[in-house]
């Protein structure tokens, strides 16, 4: 809306939400419901860095809402944007190749223990990236296949949860534990999903 004060009111969709999460990112607005306008947050102008802050955050948050829209509308059947494979062994080997032939998702990162076979599989394009270590966990993901040991798995996503984008799926390839279910419970925020089978849940 045109303003003649040093903050303007922006239509968000779901203003009450955007606040929550905007803050959650360390940018302050003011949702507008009290005001009547439940679809609006107002937006004090600051400094260039300041406003620079506030326009990459709200693009974050309104990217999330798209996904979470589509994953509504079909079910979760849409492609991720990135994907990371955390683990070792033959099952984690293959999910990059089952992803690279369908076109499960745009991007895929994997941490393996043996270089030279995800040396192999980049210079094919299975994969755009790998990494070794936690410190290396690329930023921007919104699908975690863990394939660790059973003892290690809540301890790496709590490592790798910072880079871990809002609405991002969280699974398991193996049969997960009743004692990682409780734990990823007790770990996440309510923007990050861990997915398992209700069996698993014992």
């Amino acid at each position: 809306m045109p303003t003649c004060a040093n903050f303007i009111l922006v239509r968000v969709g779901k203003g009450q939400e955007v606040f929550n999460r905007l803050l959650s990112q360390g940018v302050i607005v003011r949702p507008m419901a009290g005001y009547q306008f439940p679809e609006h947050v107002r937006v004090t102008v600051g400094t260039m860095a300041e406003n620079e802050k506030f326009i990459a955050a709200l693009e974050k948050v309104i990217k999330t809402f798209e996904l979470q829209s589509l994953r509504q509308k079909y079910r979760m059947a849409v492609m991720f944007q990135k994907m990371v494979i955390a683990g070792v062994g033959l099952i984690c080997g293959s999910w990059p190749w089952i992803c690279a032939a369908t076109s499960w998702s745009k991007r895929s990162s994997a941490t393996v223990a043996v270089k030279a076979i995800f040396d192999l599989a980049k210079k094919n394009g299975i994969i755009d990236s790998y990494f070794l270590g936690g410190e290396e966990f690329p930023t921007g993901v919104d699908f975690l296949m863990m394939g660790t040991p059973v003892e290690t798995i809540v301890p790496l996503t709590k490592t790798f949860l910072p880079k871990l984008e809002p609405g991002c799926v969280i699974s398991d390839v193996g049969s997960v534990k009743g004692e990682i279910v409780r734990g990823m419970e007790r770990l996440l925020p309510k923007d990050i999903y861990f997915r398992c089978r209700p069996s698993d849940r014992g």
